[in-house]
């Protein structure tokens, strides 16, 4: 459990990416912004309504992924993409947790100024996002173009290195 915990930071980033590689499969020629807000929307939102509730879609988690993977920076307010977001640009941060002992996953908080944060438990997004990805890619594989195209993602396998000797390895058509 300690490795997982270890690996929180990276699992999280990972997990703000699946949209990305989702979306490039359904739209490959939209740019990044427009599949990765459509895909959210399309597939992640409504099976997990609450992020609504808490002024997030797919504008506002792209404008995180852009802020967090770009920049190092966790406040989305400042992207481009956030100010197409239902929220405008009143949802100040999003805050995650990485901590088990602090669990809170959508939690939002007022401030005086009218901005807000919505705190995330990153291991229940990590989860959520996995989910829907699944049950994505379980719809895609019935389009023959959609399923080529997944077929040539980048996967993990175990592969035989030498007799005996089996490695884990990232696998990818080039």
């Amino acid at each position: 459990m300690q490795l997982l915990k270890e690996l929180s930071y990276p699992l999280f980033f990972v997990a703000l990416t699946i949209p990305d590689i989702a979306g490039a499969v359904d739209s490959p020629g939209a740019v990044s912004q427009a599949r990765y807000s459509n895909w959210i929307n399309k597939f992640f939102i409504p099976k997990f309504p609450s992020y609504q509730s808490h002024d997030i879609d797919g504008f506002m988690l792209y404008a995180l992924r852009c802020k967090l993977l770009h920049q190092g920076h966790t406040d989305p307010s400042k992207a481009v993409a956030a100010k197409k977001s239902s929220s405008k640009t009143t949802k100040r941060l999003l805050a995650f947790t990485f901590d088990s002992s602090f669990q809170i996953h959508l939690g939002s908080h007022f401030l005086a100024d009218g901005t807000s944060y919505t705190t995330l438990y990153a291991e229940e997004f990590c989860k959520e996002i996995c989910e829907v990805a699944r049950e994505w890619v379980s719809i895609r594989l019935a389009d023959p173009v959609a399923k080529q195209k997944i077929e040539e993602l980048v996967d993990v396998r175990v592969v035989e290195m030498f007799p005996g000797l089996n490695m884990p390895a990232l696998c990818a058509l080039v």
